[in-house]
């Protein structure tokens, strides 16, 4: 077990290595393809690091906030690559960013102990669940992160915007399969579909305002596009409270969801 601790370790800690490399090299013409290399490699040593750790802790590692942190920055090498063949994403340098943001409080923060499931996460819900939202996390906070250029900065072309639709009309579907999920999940194990946990609200918070950026895309088209990408940033601020706010608010606070803390 200690083998597979140490070897998660240099894992995460070559994968935020690379990560650093590939935010330096993105922006550079001439050291492009080193940034996509050393992303791929950050990505390549961050699988084996969750592989690692799910063998050390005898289920799919996606309990606390290490866990999830860890697949997030994942997922944003997946996401780069995707984005860019299907949705026209552009500017990878700020998805590698983004992956070296989101596994800094994994190295240096959040606890590494390798826990064993509480019994309400031995589920066959848990994994469709967690892994749903936090796929739908990804794409939609990426669109938040282009939606906030856009609305700070402006400057943005019809690609920008058609990026961003698109996505929000990716993670939106995935959004509303997680809470869906959850509900479900809640019901089998507290008796009701909803219980208004601090994590339920915010959620559903989240649900509503990208809910809002669609209905608004569909009836404004493009003619609002500042307040339409004004939504899409309040969307991308809703997930960051979600993700962080409300579980680290969970260790003071009675939270139904207090298994997913630090």
């Amino acid at each position: 077990m200690d083998a597979l601790r140490q070897m998660e370790a240099i894992c995460v800690t070559a994968a935020l290595a690379c990560y650093a490399a590939s935010v330096v090299c993105l922006p550079l013409k001439r050291l492009k393809r080193i940034g996509w290399i050393t992303f791929a490699a950050g990505f390549a040593a961050e699988s084996a690091g969750i592989i690692s750790r799910s063998i050390h802790c005898g289920h799919v590692a996606l309990q606390g906030l290490y866990d999830v942190f860890l697949w997030l920055s994942a997922l944003m090498f997946i996401l780069a690559v995707l984005g860019r063949r299907f949705c026209g994403l552009r500017r990878p340098a700020a998805d590698a960013l983004v992956a070296l943001i989101l596994i800094t409080p994994v190295c240096l923060v959040f606890d590494p102990s390798a826990r064993p499931l509480p019994p309400a996460l031995q589920s066959p819900l848990f994994v469709p669940h967690v892994v749903t939202y936090m796929l739908a996390y990804v794409v939609l906070f990426r669109a938040g992160i282009e939606s906030a250029r856009l609305a700070v900065i402006g400057g943005g072309d019809h690609q920008d915007e058609r990026t961003i639709s698109i996505l929000v009309k990716i993670g939106f579907p995935l959004l509303t399969a997680g809470l869906l999920l959850g509900a479900w999940w809640g019901h089998r194990i507290w008796g009701d579909f909803w219980n208004f946990d601090p994590k339920e609200l915010w959620s559903l918070a989240t649900w509503g305002v990208f809910a809002a950026y669609l209905h608004a895309l569909t009836v404004w088209k493009s003619a609002h596009s500042r307040l339409l990408a004004w939504l899409g940033a309040a969307g991308g601020v809703c997930i960051i409270i979600t993700l962080v706010w409300v579980n680290l608010a969970g260790r003071l606070f009675p939270s139904l969801h207090a298994h997913a803390n630090l």
